[in-house]
Order: C-alpha cells, then sequence, then structure tokens
C-alpha cells in the first residue's frame, strides 16, 4: 500500500485473491523477497526504520538491526551470507554489512554491524543490490550507478550520461539492468 502502510499483501498475476500475510503496527517500507525464496526482509518503525525479516514458516518478524536513525534498502547475499543496508549511524548514508547464517537471520543479533563505505558525502541511494556471486554491491542514486566491492568499500561509477534512473539489478556478474529516463519515458 501506500506508506505508511503497515501490512505486506499478496495479489494474484492479476490483481485479484488478496489477503495479508503480515500485519503490525509499525509502518512498513520496500519490502524484499528473502535469497532463501520464502521470507521477506523490510525496514519497519514509526520514527526511525529499523530492519525487520517476516519468516513465513515461524509466522513472526524479527528486528534484525536496531539503531537510533534510520537502516534502509536491506538486501541478503545468499553467496556470502550478509545484510547489506543503508544506514545514516555516522551522519551520512553509507553501507553497512552484518554476518548471517545460511537461510536464516537468527543469529544476525549476535553479529556487530560492520561499516563497510567511507563516502563522508551527501549522497543519496534509491536501491541497493547484491551481485549474485556476493563480491560487489550494485548501489543507485537519483542519476547515478555505483558498484561497490563487497571486502574493501573501494566503489567506481558505472560510465553513463547522468539521467533519471530508477531501480536496478544484476542479470548476471557482467551484466545489470536498470529504468532511465529518456526524453520523459521510463527505458
Amino acid at each position: 500500500g501506500e506508506h505508511p502502510a503497515n501490512q505486506l499483501l499478496s495479489y494474484d498475476v492479476s490483481g485479484n485473491n488478496h489477503y495479508a500475510i503480515y500485519s503490525g503496527n509499525l509502518n512498513l517500507r520496500a519490502p524484499t523477497r528473502h535469497s532463501n525464496g520464502k521470507d521477506y526482509l523490510f525496514p519497519a518503525g514509526e520514527s526511525n526504520q529499523n530492519i525487520h525479516q517476516f519468516r513465513f514458516d515461524t509466522q513472526d518478524s524479527e528486528e534484525l538491526v536496531t539503531n537510533s536513525v534510520d537502516d534502509r534498502l536491506a538486501t541478503f547475499s545468499e553467496k556470502n551470507q550478509s545484510l547489506a543496508f543503508i544506514s545514516l549511524a555516522t551522519g551520512g548514508e553509507e553501507i553497512w554489512l552484518r554476518q548471517t547464517a545460511p537461510n536464516t537471520v537468527s543469529n544476525a543479533t549476535n553479529n556487530a554491524a560492520k561499516r563497510l563505505s567511507q563516502f563522508n558525502d551527501g549522497r543519496h541511494y534509491i536501491d541497493l543490490q547484491w551481485r549474485p556471486d556476493g563480491k560487489q554491491l550494485l548501489a543507485l542514486s537519483l542519476n547515478e550507478i555505483h558498484l561497490i566491492d563487497a571486502t574493501s568499500g573501494l566503489w567506481s561509477k558505472v560510465k553513463l550520461p547522468q539521467r533519471e534512473m530508477r531501480a536496478v539489478s544484476f542479470k548476471d556478474n557482467q551484466t545489470i539492468a536498470f529504468s532511465i529516463n529518456v526524453n520523459g519515458k521510463w527505458q
């Protein structure tokens, strides 16, 4: 639903047969499917967004990252068992990592999150995705795409003309897909 939403809803491909798969008292943001193909990961909160995982097997929501600032754009890597997310904990948007166990995040609270990036600037990301092999992150700002090494935090900008962009993903380890606004139309 529209923000602020407090439910995850399921619909069939024709937009019918909807039902609530999760309902809570916090505002939910941008749910994404967990890499195990069953669970969902989403930021939730009232004044600051924390990262939660909804598990279909137990029907429970587990809080994975709790800070006094917004944490968002959470994404899992099945290959290196890591949770990556954007946090404002240092005053600006930085990428943080937390190790998890295979197909679960129940031990995530025992592992401290570690800051991966050292941007120290005013950048703002709108999408964050893992490369299928877990070696890089793809981060989308409003008009740039950045590739970030998951070990060193070193980053490079994809060589594209600066245009408004939305939604980015890896097709495979060597190919990315994204939406770009060209002459007022999305391509």
